[in-house]
């Protein structure tokens, strides 16, 4: 008999695997339960408010994944700005290398995810966001929030490399919008070639930013 503690998380898992694959109002709780092996009295102790709680859960699951995600593309990109810092005059030689490493290491992340299910599964907050956002629930804030927070996430990233405010805010829009889409190519093309090309593009966008050309 599972733990509880593996039963909670396991259901979680499946609710939010069911939710990608057929949507949420397509998952009902008795194929949750039946799949995840959660006892039936363990499940309903676990999730009183039912099928939106499992959803809140799923969402929360993903946001851990996700900063998981980016504390490590900002480890690499101090690192790589650490190991290539020189004087002053030469700031855009760090600010590019670490630019180019937390694109690296976020675009990396991202799909890794992806490839890890065979490209059945991702991040549940996207299938979630279009089947929520007509009504206001808390599933709808809840998703809301996660890309609030990965917006901010990104700009925190990109400021650190010497990108100005302004600059940062409005590319980690476009970041979170672009790897929203990268996610579902990835998943139709069943292929990382949506990552890659996502990478390639944000790179060259960014380092120009950050290490503006020197006039002659």
């Amino acid at each position: 008999m599972p733990r509880k503690t593996d039963a909670r998380e396991n259901a979680i898992r499946t609710a939010s695997r069911l939710f990608q694959s057929q949507g949420f109002h397509g998952t009902g709780l008795a194929q949750i339960i039946a799949e995840s092996g959660c006892p039936k009295g363990s499940f309903y102790h676990h999730f009183p408010r039912g099928k939106e709680q499992l959803a809140l859960e799923a969402i929360a699951l993903a946001n851990k994944r996700l900063a998981e995600i980016f504390d490590n593309a900002e480890r690499r990109s101090n690192s790589t700005r650490k190991r290539t810092a020189r004087p002053s005059s030469q700031t855009e030689d760090a600010n590019t290398g670490g630019v180019e490493s937390y694109v690296d290491a976020l675009i990396r992340g991202l799909a890794r995810w992806a490839e890890e299910s065979d490209y059945t599964e991702g991040c549940p907050i996207v299938s979630l966001t279009l089947e929520t956002s007509a009504t206001p629930s808390p599933l709808r804030n809840a998703c809301r929030d996660s890309y609030r927070s990965w917006r901010e996430r990104v700009a925190n990233g990109l400021r650190a490399c010497g990108m100005g405010t302004t600059a940062a805010t409005d590319s980690a829009s476009a970041v979170v919008s672009a790897i929203n889409g990268a996610m579902v190519v990835a998943r139709a093309e069943r292929s990382t070639r949506p990552f890659r090309d996502l990478a390639g593009v944000l790179r060259a966008a960014f380092t120009a930013v950050v290490a503006p050309r020197r006039e002659r």
